[in-house]
C-alpha cells in the first residue's frame, strides 16, 4: 500500500488528515471507501472534514458514471447529510 494509505489508520488525527491530502490523485475504491467512513466517524472534525472534501473527484467520477452507482448514491447521501448538519 502506499504510505498515505498507511497513514489513513495512524491514531494522529493530524496525520490522518494529512494522509488525506496526500492520496488526492489516488482514484480506487478501496481509498474512496475508506473516505467514506472517515468522513462519517472519524473522531476528528479536522480529518471529517478532510475526507468529506476529498470525495469530490469521486463525485465527478460518479456523475460521469465511472464508478459503481450505488457507491456514489452513499457518497452523495453522506455528503448531502454533512451539508445539513
Amino acid at each position: 500500500a502506499a504510505p498515505g494509505r498507511l497513514a489513513l489508520n495512524d491514531p494522529a488525527s493530524p496525520v490522518r488528515a494529512l494522509a488525506i491530502d496526500r492520496l488526492w490523485e489516488e482514484a480506487s475504491l478501496e481509498v474512496m471507501s475508506a473516505l467514506l467512513e472517515m468522513a462519517h466517524a472519524d473522531e476528528s472534525a479536522e480529518v471529517r472534514a478532510a475526507a468529506a472534501s476529498a470525495l469530490g473527484p469521486f463525485i465527478l467520477m460518479g456523475e460521469l458514471g465511472e464508478i459503481d452507482s450505488a457507491l456514489f448514491e452513499r457518497a452523495q447521501e453522506l455528503l448531502l447529510e454533512i451539508y445539513a448538519e
